[in-house]
């Protein structure tokens, strides 16, 4: 996922609970690295035994599905614009600012509060309810968000040791 994504996992918020004995408003795991828990050990499974499968078909009405060979995740949607992974213990989120649809953003805020999920921010690991308003805040601070509007100074400032 590049620079532009806003990123992002859905979880559900009773996992987080079982996994940490109590509801949580930052999930450390996600603030060790912008690219989120996935690349990282010991990650726990806020899924349980859900089958996650079972919601492809409501994730391909929000972005079309790559093709799919039955490795890895699945994907909705594209590398370089918005996309959605389907793993077997997580939903992982990449909005591109570049291309910014407010639309799509509706749609998988509407999945996630129908199906009981909260959003795990990445970098921050703030837990977030899946609120248009709360996660347009999230997005005006992330770097993301400053990448797009600066690119330039961001990249400047990104070399500063």
């Amino acid at each position: 996922m590049a620079v532009w994504h806003f990123k992002f996992d859905m979880i559900p918020r009773p996992g987080i609970e079982r996994a940490l004995g109590r509801q949580a408003s930052v999930l450390e795991e996600y603030q060790a690295k912008d690219d989120g828990p996935s690349v990282l050990p010991d990650v726990p499974n806020y899924w349980g035994d859900t089958d996650l499968m079972q919601f492809e078909s409501r994730l391909a009405a929000i972005l079309p599905q790559e093709p799919w060979s039955g490795q890895g995740p699945m994907r909705f949607g594209s590398a370089e614009g918005d996309r959605i992974e389907l793993w077997p213990n997580d939903i992982e989120c990449a909005i591109d600012l570049r291309n910014f649809s407010g639309e799509r953003l509706h749609a998988m805020l509407g999945f996630a509060a129908s199906t009981g999920l909260s959003l795990v921010v990445h970098g921050t690991g703030e837990v977030v309810e899946p609120n248009f308003d709360a996660v347009a805040d999230r997005i005006r601070t992330s770097r993301a968000y400053s990448f797009f509007i600066d690119p330039r100074g961001f990249l400047l400032a990104s070399r500063q040791p």
